[in-house]
């Protein structure tokens, strides 16, 4: 799906020039010095010693836990640790308005809880009202919150379809597609009142239809989704050392309405913060999403869902170790992908990461034996360079009819030419990445270049929060390092997290296992699964250094 942004130059206002927000620049006491590499959040309860996060390199994060298990402590922990190691974070959503209260010490009876030499500090978090919450009668904003809009024209064609209230026909979504090609043409929109007024002008529609529009697009000119005046500037508070806090509590009010204005505004700002790390002008960031099922559920594709997640179609068949299987189904554990070392000629396996799966326009290519491969337009491949006869890497945008690609025929390699290109829509693509080599070898013969995990070269490092573990994409299990499950948790959550995280060795003890396991932990205790090595430790979470606002109820 393409994703275009537009350009308005729209004068910005930092959260900073708001006088209750200066008083958050003070000087931090530190008398511990942080390890960017590695973050202490607990204790092992096995040997006693400091439970340290590894954050070597970009790491994904899901925290399992219902009201009342300690979900919000252990994301303060990380946050305040992760903030003193020098990363930037952003919470996306901050869903009860709750992170706000960092902004003060921890408070007195905690402290025990904290490490040697540790000091209470707070944490400059600044929290921030999306201005559609302006429909709401109740619960506009807390006093300590400023209203925060997005600018229209940072719109995807994605957004702008999860923001109508009701589903679409078919020939709705071309209509909203077409006007979203006539907006980009005409450089952007300043207000909402001129996308409505543009349906008018789409050739070849009915007096019907354009009433329809009309009506699909009313509840986004009344909805406050774009305000120019609060169009603050949150990536300079970033520079600043501030923690945005996107507060979007009572949301579920909002999504009633069955208008997509909570997703599209993460999605927003997401790819605001992570394009401004992309460009270096932040540090290493952490994103922190609370209520992760709502935003990246299992079931509907809201934009920000494709943000989260990361060009082989699904279904997609990949030599392994373990004879051939379906990319969606490719174990980190257990299976190894078959690599074409270019440098020594021959065919080895080779270990490979998940990146996840994203929905993109997906096009069909049929080579000249008949073998075809789905995959999206971005994705790489070996094309036969004519002039030296090697090889060079080209995605298949750059790629045309007759042109060679790289292949395997029993030990050898050959180079068959593709007879056709077409397109067959949006369809789920899964990207996996093999350090060294950089290829894999489909069943097809095919070899095929891997993806580039952008979220790992740049630093962007993500935790999720969640009530409800079974309503999520098994896309965020394979992406997550670490899952971590508080002791309240039912057995059922204990064997869905496992499971997911490739660990679950006999089908008929897994049951007993689990509740072995359970059984370990006391109070406030949490266990975490590392997939990167198929273990797990008990810890008893530390305290966070910022002030930590009791959960009522």
């Amino acid at each position: 799906m393409r994703e275009s942004r537009f350009k308005l130059g729209l004068k910005v206002v930092s959260v900073l020039d708001n006088e209750f927000f200066k008083k958050l620049i003070y000087e931090d006491r530190v008398e511990v010095v942080y390890d960017k590499y590695k973050i202490p959040i607990g204790i092992d309860t096995f040997n006693g010693k400091v439970f340290y996060l590894d954050v070597r390199e970009a790491f994904r994060m899901l925290i399992v836990g219902m009201t009342r298990s300690g979900k919000t402590w252990l994301l303060r922990v990380i946050n305040d640790r992760l903030k003193k190691a020098g990363y930037c974070s952003i919470f996306l959503p901050d869903v009860k308005n709750e992170f706000g209260s960092s902004n003060k010490p921890l408070q007195k009876k905690f402290r025990k809880y904290l490490l040697k030499d540790e000091v209470p500090a707070g944490t400059k978090v600044v929290p921030l009202r999306p201005t559609f919450f302006k429909t709401l009668r109740t619960k506009g904003k807390s006093p300590d919150n400023m209203w925060y809009s997005i600018n229209i024209n940072k719109l995807t064609k994605a957004d702008l379809l999860t923001l109508m209230p009701d589903k679409l026909t078919p020939n709705q979504k071309i209509i909203i597609e077409t006007l979203y090609d006539e907006i980009e043409k005409a450089g952007g929109i300043t207000e909402i009142q001129q996308l409505i007024d543009m349906v008018e002008d789409i050739p070849d529609i009915s007096g019907s239809q354009i009433s329809h529009m009309k009506y699909k697009f009313y509840p986004l000119k009344k909805g406050h989704l774009f305000e120019p005046e609060h169009c603050h500037d949150i990536i300079d508070a970033m520079k600043k050392g501030v923690t945005p806090a996107i507060v979007m509590e009572d949301f579920e009010s909002i999504s009633r309405t069955g208008a997509g204005f909570p997703q599209v505004f993460v999605s927003i700002v997401l790819r605001e913060v992570t394009g401004a790390r992309r460009r270096k002008e932040i540090p290493r960031l952490v994103v922190f999403v609370d209520e992760a099922s709502r935003f990246v559920p299992a079931d509907g594709d809201p934009s920000c869902k494709i943000e989260f997640m990361e060009c082989l179609m699904k279904g997609t068949k990949v030599m392994t170790s373990n004879g051939c299987k379906n990319i969606e189904n490719l174990n980190m554990l257990y299976d190894k992908v078959i690599s074409y070392d270019f440098s020594k000629d021959k065919f080895l396996y080779s270990k490979f990461k998940h990146l996840g799966s994203k929905l993109k326009e997906t096009h069909k290519v049929t080579l000249e034996n008949g073998e075809t491969v789905y995959c999206s337009k971005e994705h790489k491949f070996f094309k036969k360079n004519s002039a030296d006869e090697g090889v060079q890497t080209l995605r298949l945008q750059d790629l045309k009819e007759e042109d060679k690609l790289l292949c395997k025929k029993e030990a050898n390699i050959v180079f068959n030419k593709i007879v056709k290109i077409e397109e067959v829509g949006v369809k789920e693509c899964f990207d996996i990445e093999v350090p060294i080599y950089s290829n894999f070898l489909l069943d097809n013969s095919i070899i095929t270049h891997n993806s580039v995990d952008l979220d790992s070269r740049y630093g962007i490092n993500y935790v999720f929060a969640t009530q409800q573990v079974t309503k999520l994409p098994d896309e965020i299990f394979t992406q997550c390092r670490y899952i971590m499950i508080p002791q309240t948790a039912d057995v059922n959550t204990f064997k869905h997290c496992f499971a997911s995280a490739g660990m679950m060795k006999n089908i008929q003890s897994f049951g007993n296992q689990m509740v072995k396991i359970k059984k370990k932990l006391k109070q406030f205790d949490w266990v975490i699964i590392d997939r990167t090595t198929g273990s797990y430790t008990i810890i008893h979470p530390i305290a966070p250094l910022s002030f930590h606002e009791e959960t009522t109820d």
